[in-house]
Protein backbone atom coordinates (compact mmCIF):
# COMPACT_ATOMS: atom_id res chain seq x y z
CA UNK A 1 0.00 0.00 0.00
CA UNK A 2 1.49 3.55 -0.91
CA UNK A 3 2.51 5.93 1.69
CA UNK A 4 1.28 9.56 1.92
CA UNK A 5 4.06 11.15 0.45
CA UNK A 6 4.45 15.36 1.19
CA UNK A 7 3.54 17.36 -1.60
CA UNK A 8 6.46 18.18 -3.76
CA UNK A 9 8.60 21.51 -3.57
CA UNK A 10 6.51 24.75 -5.44
CA UNK A 11 9.54 24.66 -7.88
CA UNK A 12 9.07 21.42 -8.44
CA UNK A 13 5.14 21.32 -8.64
CA UNK A 14 4.31 24.53 -11.23
CA UNK A 15 6.51 21.74 -14.18
CA UNK A 16 5.08 20.58 -16.63
CA UNK A 17 4.17 16.80 -16.79
CA UNK A 18 7.47 14.66 -17.47
CA UNK A 19 7.20 11.25 -18.59
CA UNK A 20 8.97 8.75 -15.59
CA UNK A 21 11.44 7.28 -17.87
CA UNK A 22 12.78 10.63 -18.63
CA UNK A 23 12.71 11.88 -14.75
CA UNK A 24 14.84 8.60 -14.24
CA UNK A 25 17.14 9.06 -17.03
CA UNK A 26 17.83 12.31 -15.30
CA UNK A 27 18.45 11.43 -11.92
CA UNK A 28 20.90 8.57 -13.00
CA UNK A 29 22.87 11.67 -14.79
CA UNK A 30 22.30 13.66 -12.00
CA UNK A 31 23.84 11.32 -9.84
CA UNK A 32 26.77 10.21 -11.65
CA UNK A 33 28.04 13.23 -11.93
CA UNK A 34 27.37 14.13 -8.55
CA UNK A 35 29.13 10.61 -7.56
CA UNK A 36 32.18 11.30 -9.59
CA UNK A 37 32.54 14.83 -8.24
CA UNK A 38 33.11 13.42 -5.21
CA UNK A 39 36.08 10.77 -6.07
CA UNK A 40 38.49 10.57 -3.78
CA UNK A 41 41.95 12.23 -5.23
CA UNK A 42 45.69 10.68 -4.04
CA UNK A 43 48.89 12.14 -5.00
CA UNK A 44 51.60 10.73 -3.42
CA UNK A 45 54.40 12.87 -3.65
CA UNK A 46 58.03 11.37 -2.89
CA UNK A 47 59.41 14.23 -1.64
CA UNK A 48 63.33 13.91 -1.79
CA UNK A 49 62.92 12.85 -5.54
CA UNK A 50 60.60 15.78 -6.27
CA UNK A 51 58.21 13.25 -7.86
CA UNK A 52 54.50 12.79 -7.81
CA UNK A 53 51.97 9.62 -8.08
CA UNK A 54 48.61 11.29 -8.86
CA UNK A 55 45.18 8.49 -9.20
CA UNK A 56 42.39 10.95 -9.89
CA UNK A 57 39.64 7.89 -9.44
CA UNK A 58 36.69 9.35 -11.67
CA UNK A 59 37.06 12.87 -10.85
CA UNK A 60 35.71 15.21 -14.07
CA UNK A 61 36.25 18.87 -14.95
CA UNK A 62 34.85 20.27 -11.57
CA UNK A 63 37.04 18.55 -9.35
CA UNK A 64 40.13 19.08 -11.54
CA UNK A 65 38.87 23.17 -11.24
CA UNK A 66 38.69 23.07 -8.34
CA UNK A 67 42.20 22.14 -7.16
CA UNK A 68 43.68 25.45 -8.45
CA UNK A 69 42.24 27.15 -4.97
CA UNK A 70 43.35 24.57 -2.97
CA UNK A 71 46.33 24.95 -0.85
CA UNK A 72 48.26 23.06 2.02
CA UNK A 73 49.86 24.84 5.11
CA UNK A 74 52.89 23.17 5.65
CA UNK A 75 54.98 23.65 9.01
CA UNK A 76 58.17 23.98 6.85
CA UNK A 77 56.86 26.75 4.28
CA UNK A 78 56.21 30.14 5.00
CA UNK A 79 53.64 30.20 2.21
CA UNK A 80 50.70 27.69 1.70
CA UNK A 81 51.74 25.17 -0.66
CA UNK A 82 49.32 25.33 -4.11
CA UNK A 83 47.71 21.90 -4.41
CA UNK A 84 48.07 22.75 -8.38
CA UNK A 85 51.57 22.79 -8.37
CA UNK A 86 51.76 19.11 -7.74
CA UNK A 87 50.90 18.60 -11.51
CA UNK A 88 54.18 19.67 -12.84
CA UNK A 89 55.86 17.22 -10.37
CA UNK A 90 53.78 14.38 -11.30
CA UNK A 91 55.41 11.34 -13.00
CA UNK A 92 52.91 9.38 -12.96
CA UNK A 93 49.12 9.51 -14.01
CA UNK A 94 46.58 7.23 -13.34
CA UNK A 95 43.67 8.77 -16.26
CA UNK A 96 40.78 9.23 -14.48
CA UNK A 97 37.05 7.76 -15.41
CA UNK A 98 37.54 5.68 -17.68
CA UNK A 99 39.57 7.99 -20.30
CA UNK A 100 35.95 9.12 -21.22
CA UNK A 101 35.47 12.92 -22.15
CA UNK A 102 35.58 15.03 -19.16
CA UNK A 103 38.36 12.55 -17.47
CA UNK A 104 41.37 14.88 -17.90
CA UNK A 105 41.17 18.46 -17.67
CA UNK A 106 43.53 20.21 -20.09
CA UNK A 107 43.85 23.46 -18.95
CA UNK A 108 44.71 23.61 -15.64
CA UNK A 109 45.62 20.25 -16.07
CA UNK A 110 46.79 18.07 -18.01
CA UNK A 111 48.82 20.94 -19.83
CA UNK A 112 50.11 21.65 -16.12
CA UNK A 113 52.02 18.16 -16.13
CA UNK A 114 54.78 18.99 -18.03
CA UNK A 115 57.78 16.56 -16.84
CA UNK A 116 59.12 14.90 -19.80
CA UNK A 117 58.99 11.71 -17.95
CA UNK A 118 55.51 11.82 -17.34
CA UNK A 119 53.69 8.13 -17.76
CA UNK A 120 49.56 8.33 -18.42
CA UNK A 121 48.38 5.05 -17.43
CA UNK A 122 44.93 4.06 -18.79
CA UNK A 123 43.87 0.69 -17.25
CA UNK A 124 41.65 -0.97 -20.63
CA UNK A 125 41.40 -4.59 -21.56
CA UNK A 126 42.46 -4.95 -25.45
CA UNK A 127 38.67 -4.83 -26.58
CA UNK A 128 37.56 -2.04 -24.82
CA UNK A 129 40.92 0.03 -26.09
CA UNK A 130 39.97 -0.72 -29.09
CA UNK A 131 36.42 0.35 -29.61
CA UNK A 132 36.97 3.34 -27.38
CA UNK A 133 39.80 4.20 -30.06
CA UNK A 134 37.96 3.85 -32.95
CA UNK A 135 34.59 5.81 -31.17
CA UNK A 136 36.20 8.42 -29.51
CA UNK A 137 40.10 8.44 -30.57
CA UNK A 138 40.66 9.94 -26.55
CA UNK A 139 42.38 7.49 -25.40
CA UNK A 140 44.93 7.15 -28.71
CA UNK A 141 45.09 11.17 -28.29
CA UNK A 142 45.52 11.69 -24.05
CA UNK A 143 49.86 11.63 -24.67
CA UNK A 144 49.28 14.55 -27.09
CA UNK A 145 47.12 17.16 -25.68
CA UNK A 146 50.47 18.11 -23.89
CA UNK A 147 52.39 19.08 -27.36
Amino acid sequence: MPRNLPPPPKHLASRPAVPTNRLLGQLALDSDNDTNNTSLVLAFEFVKQGEVLLFVGDAQVGTWQSWAKVEFKLPERAKPFPAIELLSRTVFYKVGHHCSHNATLKKGGLELMTRDDLVAFIPLDQETAKSKGQKEGRCQRLAFLRH
